[in-house]
């Protein structure tokens, strides 16, 4: 007697779900190609305008000057020496008379070998690379916590963030540039640790180290961001996996490692004299001045949304205070609180991912508004000029949530009075959930379509004026360097050459210091002995700085605007 076959029910339990899946699914495919091509979109959207900006710049004659220099002369050290083991000098924390720098050198370690490959525009270049890079870990770490629309929402955000913050913008290689797009990827890494996606952890504590070793105005905020993913995440999986734990320890002792050993090596160690120059700083300015640039990023329209208004006259100075600023600091405080209540809320109703993203915007947006608050009075010019960079990330996350919430709401009413309507069974609710290849493929030419509109391949540069770019220090560095380096050259052929300074007298004030760093720096690659003098070597450190009576290479203006290179041999000045 023949054997009962099996019935067709038994059947279909064996195939295995992926399969089962994809006979339920004959459009998968078409699903999957629109995925690809958003995730494509969003990463041009997001990177392009960063690359083309850097093209432009390049193509109008840019090397480095001023902080610029700085930032290329000591990242050409870590390969030539001294070695950097601080970060960028810092003048929010002079009040307690040490010269002190940011918490690490991590930046100068990512720029040098673009720096030594191509000395004079690697800085440039290298820059665009690294933050290529975090806005592709920002985007994709956002997709790993919330799929494409996350994904999509984010390279949309960081492209109206290359738009409209210009002085960053116009000046890619700037640590607070760097800091700025690392303090974004830091927010969606701590985003994905916060949904259990804990691979992402190692990479959120490195953006959160770069970051914070960028500027001091990143260190509260990406710490509290990260804290915070960790803690939800913990609670969502309901255990703590080691392996990421131990990745990330491991990153975050290898990128602190340097200022650790300055920090023991120094007298004083540059973390000391930091905290010693914040505490003579004298009275701060108050958290409400935090809470209103917390407000102006998320009224409507948020300050992050329009260009930024350079400040050159006393009228653009006020637009700039009234886009910033001048928003009422209890909206700043409401604003916060009630972002902190949708994660409660969130959180108690099973929207996990909400809220998430609410408390990580909540708790980073007080350490943003606690930041900006804490600033000296007698400091308080640099909120105007690169303090305010934290607000564009904290603003767009704050907005995002109320977005989300406003839709879920809606989402869940239509739903449940589809279901009661007409129930469905469990097959057709999770179909029903996925999202169609057409909705996809309509985010992508939005997202496309708006990132072109933005105007991101010329406004940056055509909207500021030239003294942003640092074009009068650039066209006198190309002026001069050609003299300089012959001058520099004749010397070192008539005998051995020792360590010379460069110095910049007479002209223009802004050439001061600017210039002395770039011609310096642009030698030293050229394998001269050359260093800085006066109050130029602050920036460096005493490392960079050329004997008391030592030669100088003395740089001025000439008639008809020429420049101008002589030497004065040790003694004779």
């Amino acid at each position: 007697m023949t054997p009962d076959r099996p019935s067709r029910e038994v059947t279909d339990t064996t195939v295995p779900v992926s399969f089962r899946s994809f006979l339920d699914e004959p459009r998968r495919p078409a699903r999957a190609t629109a995925r690809v091509v958003l995730r494509v979109v969003a990463h041009l959207v997001a990177e392009v305008p960063i690359i083309v900006v850097a093209a432009l710049q390049i193509s109008k004659g840019w090397l480095p000057t001023s902080d610029d220099a700085v930032i290329a002369w000591r990242s050409w050290s870590v390969f030539s020496g001294p070695v950097p083991l601080d970060g960028q000098f810092t003048q929010i924390s002079t009040g307690g008379g040490h010269t002190s720098f940011d918490l690490g050198p991590l930046q100068y370690f990512l720029l040098a070998i673009p720096v030594h490959i191509d000395p004079l525009h690697g800085l440039l270049w290298g820059s665009v690379v690294v933050i290529a890079v975090l806005a592709a870990v920002a985007i994709e770490a956002a997709w790993a916590a919330g799929g494409q629309i996350a994904g999509a929402l984010t390279a949309l955000g960081l492209a109206i963030m290359t738009g409209t913050l210009i002085q960053s913008t116009v000046n890619l290689a700037w640590n607070p540039s760097i800091g700025v797009y690392a303090f974004a990827a830091t927010l969606t890494g701590a985003l994905a640790v916060a949904r259990g996606r804990f691979g992402w952890l190692p990479v959120a504590v490195g953006t959160a180290s770069l970051a914070a070793q960028c500027h001091m105005s990143f260190v509260v905020p990406v710490a509290g961001a990260l804290a915070t993913g960790i803690l939800l995440g913990v609670a969502e999986l309901k255990r703590f996996p080691l392996w990421p734990l131990g990745v990330a320890v491991g990153v975050g002792v290898a990128c602190f490692l340097a200022p650790l050993v300055q920090q023991l090596t120094g007298h004083p160690g540059n973390w000391s004299a930091l905290a010693s120059n914040l505490d003579h700083e004298g009275r701060a300015l108050g958290i409400r001045v935090g809470l209103r640039g917390i407000a102006a990023a998320t009224s409507l329209p948020p300050s992050w949304w329009v260009h930024v208004p350079i400040i050159s006259t006393v009228s653009r100075y006020q637009s700039f205070e009234s886009l910033i600023y001048d928003h009422s600091s209890s909206w700043g405080l409401t604003s916060l609180c009630l972002c902190g209540a949708i994660a409660i809320s969130a959180w108690f109703a099973d929207r996990r991912g909400l809220a998430a993203l609410a408390a990580i915007a909540t708790v980073a947006g007080f350490a943003v508004a606690w930041t900006l608050g804490s600033v000296a009075i007698q400091q308080a010019a640099y909120l105007d000029y690169y303090l305010y960079f934290p607000l564009w990330p904290v603003g767009m996350a704050i907005l995002a949530t109320y977005a989300i919430a406003i839709w879920s709401v809606i989402a869940g009413v239509v739903e449940r009075a589809r279901h009661s309507a007409a129930p469905a069974d469990e097959t057709s609710r999770r179909r029903d959930r996925r999202i169609p290849a057409w909705v996809t493929g309509l985010v992508a030419v939005v997202l496309a379509v708006s990132g072109t509109e933005l105007g991101l391949l010329e406004r940056p540069l055509a909207s500021s004026p030239l003294s942003l770019l640092g074009w009068t220090p650039i066209q006198f560095a190309h002026r001069v360097l050609p003299n300089a380096t012959a001058v520099v050259a004749a010397e070192s052929n008539s005998g051995s050459l020792r360590p010379f300074a460069v110095e910049m007298v007479g002209g223009v004030a802004i050439l001061h210091g600017a210039i002395d760093q770039s011609v310096a720096y642009l030698l030293t690659t050229e394998g001269y002995p050359a260093r800085v003098a006066g109050t130029a070597d602050t920036a460096l450190g005493p490392a960079y700085l050329a004997p008391a009576q030592g030669a100088v290479l003395e740089l001025s203006l000439g008639p008809h605007g020429t420049a101008v290179a002589r030497w004065h041999p040790a003694g004779t000045r």
